[in-house]
């Protein structure tokens, strides 16, 4: 089975149900939030309807080597890659000898993960990108938003610090019981990295 993203360019399912490519990434995300929700919640959400086995998010990019290397930066790892040039993926057996050879031209697609969490990166599509008009990036902000919850989230924001990613936000004690910082990826994407801290 495959997943399409496009112009009939076919992808495998999830690369973390692939185990030759589930190796660790050098931080854990967390599956679920780290506050359960109660009882009646928990029905409502899983007891009926539609089952999601898994959500993978998208981001469009400019570049898609350049976007792995950044988020190989804080912890992830680079799990596959799609080349349009030679409609192959980089695990294929003939792959090799078309990179040396000069053939294979630059990704389109890939995904990068860790734990048990992946995302999307696609050059020039599926999605907006870019940088905040405004001094104010949550208004301003014109790439995808998403939160992460992590263990250790501070030794992960002195991870990207010195890596010097681009840090919005430091880490903070939120009211709703989190504590988080905000990263921002080149293309303009935000990254709510948190964890879970208790009130009192």
């Amino acid at each position: 089975m495959s997943l399409s993203h496009g112009k009939g360019r076919n992808l495998p399912k999830s690369s973390l149900s692939n185990p030759l490519l589930a190796s660790k990434g050098n931080f854990s995300i967390l599956p679920v939030r780290p506050y359960a929700p109660g009882p009646a919640l928990h029905t409502t959400l899983l007891g009926s309807g539609m089952q999601i086995h898994h959500l993978t998010p998208i981001l469009n990019v400019s570049d898609v080597d350049a976007s792995i290397a950044w988020f190989e930066k804080w912890g992830w790892r680079r799990c596959w890659a799609w080349y349009d040039q030679v409609m192959m993926m980089d695990g294929d057996p003939r792959f090799e000898a078309l990179k040396n050879s000069g053939k294979a031209g630059t990704p389109s697609f890939a995904a990068v993960g860790a734990g048990h969490s992946e995302v999307f990166l696609c050059r020039d599509g599926q999605g907006g990108k870019g940088l905040p008009d405004s001094t104010d990036y949550e208004a301003g902000s014109r790439g995808v938003w998403m939160s992460i919850f992590v263990e250790g989230v501070d030794e992960i924001h002195q991870q990207c610090k010195a890596a010097g990613l681009t840090v919005l936000m430091l880490p903070t004690n939120e009211p709703w019981g989190m504590r988080e910082f905000h990263l921002q990826h080149p293309d303009g994407h935000v990254f709510r990295v948190g964890q879970g801290v208790s009130q009192g």
